[in-house]
């Protein structure tokens, strides 16, 4: 098919502002992880698909498969945020300060809040 352009799991956008390598991005209503560290306006290859494993709010607990958003002035996945990012693999506790994995899902399917 030639007008087939990319899978589409990774693409890149411009930076909105200064991102690290595996920081959560929101650009327009998409969300990515950014693959590289990026100063703003440069074009950065993002992860929009996928499962990531991402910080998240402090004392959270969530069951696996709750949806959560990001939360863009924290840099952390919350249960209501800037945009809703997809939803969660695993259950958390609230004593736990590990990362949340997090099955990415292009925001546009998924209604803002929890």
């Amino acid at each position: 098919m030639r007008d087939f352009w990319q899978p589409g799991m990774v693409v890149g956008l411009v930076m909105p502002h200064d991102v690290l390598s595996g920081e959560g991005v929101i650009v327009g209503q998409l969300f990515g992880v950014a693959t590289t560290d990026g100063k703003t306006g440069q074009t950065v290859e993002c992860l929009i698909e996928g499962v990531v494993a991402l910080p998240r709010t402090p004392g959270g607990a969530w069951a696996a498969g709750a949806k959560v958003s990001w939360d863009a002035t924290a840099k952390v996945v919350a249960l209501t945020g800037d945009l809703t990012i997809g939803l969660t693999t695993t259950a958390t506790i609230s004593t736990d300060t590990t990362p949340v994995q997090v099955k990415l899902i292009p925001s546009i399917v998924l209604p803002a809040g929890p």
